[in-house]
């Protein structure tokens, strides 16, 4: 599925009718398979609400294929075929669904949409008492504006998608969303690929992925990679890949880079050890695009000895932090005494590093602006 979308996403950004064209390529059925999935993993569900059945087809020339949407109280379901009794329909062509799901936003959304209200069309009463129609109205419409929603491209925000996939990003012991908010509110209409170290979940093969899923809804055009220690197993997830293995093995982080990289947005919330912050960093650091992120998360690792940190010397570059601190004086490799001593690769590229209660972010740019001339006294006061 998740090669499907990636082609549905180019072709979002590119001519209007290249949309059509990677339909026909791939099969109308295959597309309309994989943006109802889409669909389905954007929406929020509806506290409260009985199951509402929304019917839901996509035309691209003689085809037309459907499928019913199950909104209820704890989530979206979605399956192949037609309801004749779902109360309400909603009917689009695929390729332009599509453009409006994975394209940039702007534009006219919903320019081939259809919408059609069936409930009590049918009605054998001669009069049907309005006030008990409208009470039966009002989760029909509540949940197709459900459906509506998932094709926003810029809601809801981290805070609110922390809070709806069950991620501790946001809320009792990290507040990391509005730092995310930040720096990645400028990335949100790209096709970025996001890798992020540690699913969640621990041991159990079903548990975690919550902060993928968040990252999936957030960035709407994007394909998110999450790699964990422990199996972790997400069938049927669309856009997410989900990879087992040990951050601290240097060559399984490097070979996994090279089949899915280069990436917009590397995320540690591993172990959190501080060897393998820094030995990953500098494994996964080269296959970080120019102008993406490489975030650390749950920094206050670096001060506790259980885990290699260190509160008594805080600059110790065996630390996380104290690695961190080091791109600080690597931003001016270029005015140290020895001009070369921190041009090694790594600090050439750091383009800014930010700080936060927990966080920290390395903005990746080319870090070779140049300096001062020589001329110029490094030492005393400059006489004329």
């Amino acid at each position: 599925m998740n090669d499907v979308i990636d082609s549905l996403v180019v072709a979002a950004g590119a001519r209007p009718d290249d949309m059509a064209r990677v339909v026909d390529e791939r099969g109308a059925e295959a597309v309309a398979g994989a943006v109802a999935a889409e669909i389905a993993a954007r929406c929020l569900p509806l506290p409260g609400v009985p199951d509402v059945a929304v019917q839901f087809d996509v035309t691209h020339g003689p085809s037309r294929l459907g499928h019913t949407f199950s909104i209820t109280e704890k989530g979206v379901t979605v399956t192949s075929g037609r309801d004749p009794h779902a109360p309400m329909w909603i009917g689009y062509e695929l390729a332009d669904l599509a453009r409006e799901l994975y394209g940039p936003p702007g534009g006219r959304p919903g320019r081939t949409r259809r919408v059609e209200l069936r409930l009590g069309r049918d009605s054998s009463a001669d009069r049907p008492d309005p006030k008990a129609w409208l009470r039966r109205m009002d989760p029909v419409a509540r949940a197709t504006r459900v459906l509506l929603a998932a094709l926003d491209p810029v809601s809801p925000g981290l805070a609110e998608l922390a809070v709806r996939y069950g991620t501790d990003k946001n809320g009792g012991l990290h507040w990391f969303a509005p730092c995310y908010e930040r720096h990645f509110a400028e990335l949100r209409a790209e096709p970025v690929r996001l890798l992020e170290i540690g699913i969640g979940g621990y041991e159990e093969p079903h548990l975690g992925g919550g902060s993928l899923r968040m990252w999936r809804r957030y960035f709407r055009r994007g394909l998110v990679y999450g790699v964990d220690i422990h199996e972790k197993s997400l069938p049927g997830e669309p856009r997410i890949t989900t990879l087992r293995g040990d951050q601290s093995d240097a060559d399984f982080m490097r070979d996994l880079a090279r089949r899915h990289g280069p990436f917009d947005v590397i995320i540690d919330d591993g172990s959190h050890r501080s060897d393998h912050v820094i030995g990953t960093f500098g494994t996964l650091f080269p296959f970080l695009r120019p102008g993406g992120y490489y975030v650390v998360e749950d920094t206050q690792f670096s001060y506790w000895p259980g885990w290699g940190g260190d509160a008594g010397d805080l600059d110790s570059p065996r630390t996380s932090v104290g690695a961190l601190k080091e791109l600080v004086d690597g931003l001016h490799h270029e005015d140290l005494p020895d001009a070369g001593a921190r041009g090694d690769g790594v600090h050439e590229h750091v383009g800014a590093v930010h700080f936060y209660r927990g966080i920290a972010f390395v903005e990746k740019a080319v870090n070779s602006e140049g300096t001062l001339p020589p001329w110029i006294p490094r030492f005393g006061t400059a006489t004329e």
